[in-house]
């Protein structure tokens, strides 16, 4: 069956920086996963993922190659604001066109290893524990700006609901979203090292005459 669906342009290349690099180990990760019943789209390179709100529509989920994505963007004008991306089942015969400009990718690679949703959500924390975290600065300004572009905020501020480095596979994630827009939201694995403790007294003893 073949299907086409509508997205913003600035949702796919926002989504496609966040996407992990050309892999051939792990080519799944180099794609923007999209499930358009459930109206979301999302990208992850294996340490952050960022998901986005997309219109609702009666298609299969697919993946699409970000060479697809940054080939049909490539000297897209301004005003040109949103893609068609067509496909069949499965996600194969993948094509991305944003005006005049069109693209094909070999969705059936990407999307290996990542069909349906279960692999994406599983890296979702089931609760928020507060306990401090250090995070790659890196990663935290990629993510906002690509919370801000997505969301069309581009003063608003990032916050990070962490959850220490010490819980089981995702219960250590930290959750990140874009003020109160909930058009974005944000997972983001800490780093390995421990934050350094004491800081009460560090800052009692750095203030001290």
């Amino acid at each position: 069956m073949d299907y086409s669906i509508d997205i913003p342009v600035r949702v796919l290349t926002s989504l496609a920086r966040i996407a992990g690099k050309r892999d051939t180990t792990r080519p799944y990760l180099h794609g923007v996963h999209i499930e358009p019943r459930l109206g979301w789209a999302c990208a992850t390179d294996g340490a952050m993922l960022l998901f986005a709100r997309i219109e609702h529509a009666d298609a299969a989920p697919l993946t699409v190659p970000c060479d697809a994505i940054k080939s049909a963007t490539r000297g897209a004008g301004k005003n040109t604001h949103t893609a068609t991306v067509t496909y069949r089942d499965e996600g194969t015969d993948v094509s991305v066109r944003v005006g005049a400009q069109a693209a094909t990718g070999a969705g059936h690679h990407a999307r290996r290893g990542c069909a349906g949703i279960s692999p994406i959500l599983r890296v979702v924390p089931s609760a928020l524990t507060g306990e401090p975290a250090s995070y790659d600065p890196a990663m935290l300004d990629a993510m906002q700006r690509a919370m801000r572009e997505i969301a069309e905020r581009p003063a608003e501020y990032m916050h990070i609901y962490a959850n220490g480095i010490s819980g089981p596979g995702a219960d250590c994630a930290a959750v990140v979203r874009l003020g109160d827009c909930t058009d974005v939201l944000g997972i983001i694995m800490p780093l390995r090292e421990a934050p350094p403790d004491g800081t009460s007294e560090f800052l009692a003893a750095f203030f001290k005459e």
